[in-house]
């Protein structure tokens, strides 16, 4: 026999046992011998108290234990979420590179228009006196025996007032209705920035004028596309050299147009002539949303040389190197996603 069962037989038999004491001995008589006294007995007031506070510390200590068992608890399953997330944040980062890499290698194989693929990451700040954007290189692909001297990081300042200027003149340009008078304000703050340019002397050229000059080429390849017309400038060789020495602006030029971009190195390089075609990123499921821009070099000898047919034909490769990018990243999001819900 089990002792939970033992215990209870015992207690049956005590029970039953004080029962027939109480009717053998007149209920009233065990009652007011046996009960009464021990209801009757008057318990002191600091024994009371005593052992009211011994009950209370007892279960406070219980419940204080329970609670820090609880947040013990908490703590290692917050502590294992966070490792486990590190782990899959890390697995997820390094999967991410390896679908880049392998993205911009099969882009370059099979294509032969294309040199090199870089991708940098960006950010903007529009402090009191500038807008100040840093860009940082993070990815890059080169085909053999292609020379590319890759920028790793850089900062352009742009002057409060010109890059004011400038985004007022994009704003006219991009309204609905192009209006005569809209294109005269636009084509006049080109001169006259330009005029900044021309009016000094090769060695008074700085990174402001370099930016300056980069400006005035966006708006006006803008221009010539929005009225199919050719606008262009009055600049030296020497100066435009220059220029492009002092501060590299092609991704600076893709990035403000946010859009695909084209264009041609100037220089004293073996790089001369050399095309360029951007592309700026801002995708959800695409390098985490943070906007990044795509510089793709571009083989000059293999392009047509038919404007039309070569603008076509430059964002088509554009475009097939960001689908491309974009199928396999969304790919590698639900294969992520699917493992942190199972």
């Amino acid at each position: 026999m089990s002792s939970s069962k033992s215990f209870w037989f015992l207690l049956i038999i005590f029970t039953s046992f004080l029962i027939g004491i109480w009717l053998e001995n007149d209920s009233s008589i065990f009652y007011d011998n046996y009960v009464a006294p021990i209801i009757n007995f008057k318990i002191p007031l600091i024994f009371t108290i005593v052992s009211a506070a011994a009950v209370y510390k007892y279960y406070d200590n219980k419940i204080t234990n329970y609670e820090s068992s609880i947040y013990n608890y908490e703590q290692q399953i917050k502590d294992g979420s966070r490792a486990l997330w590190k782990y899959f944040k890390d697995i997820g980062e390094i999967k991410t590179k390896e679908i880049i890499n392998d993205v911009m290698k099969r882009t370059l194989k099979g294509n032969e228009n294309i040199l090199a693929i870089q991708i940098y990451e960006y950010s903007f700040r529009h402090l009191r006196d500038n807008t100040s954007l840093y860009v940082e290189h993070k990815y890059s692909s080169v085909s053999a025996e292609t020379d590319i001297n890759a920028l790793l990081q850089t900062h352009y300042r742009v002057p409060k007032d010109l890059y004011d200027d400038y985004t007022e003149a994009l704003e006219i340009l991009n309204g609905p209705v192009l209006m005569e008078e809209g294109i005269d304000s636009v084509t006049d703050w080109c001169k006259v920035q330009l005029e900044t340019i021309t009016d000094g002397s090769l060695e008074d050229l700085t990174e402001i004028d370099s930016i300056r000059y980069s400006l005035i080429e966006i708006i006006l390849d803008i221009l010539s596309f929005k009225l199919n017309d050719n606008f262009s400038h009055d600049l030296d060789l020497e100066k435009k050299i220059r220029l492009n020495g002092l501060k590299r602006t092609g991704i600076l030029k893709g990035i403000i147009v946010n859009d695909f971009y084209t264009f041609e190195y100037t220089g004293n390089s073996n790089k001369n002539g050399r095309k360029y075609l951007t592309k700026v990123i801002e995708d959800d499921n695409i390098f985490n949303g943070l906007p990044h821009i795509v510089l793709i070099t571009l083989n000059p000898a293999y392009l047509p040389k038919d404007n039309e047919i070569h603008n076509e034909k430059l964002r088509e490769l554009g475009e097939n190197f960001y689908q491309l990018l974009k199928k396999e990243m969304e790919i590698r999001y639900n294969e992520f996603k699917e493992v942190i819900n199972n």
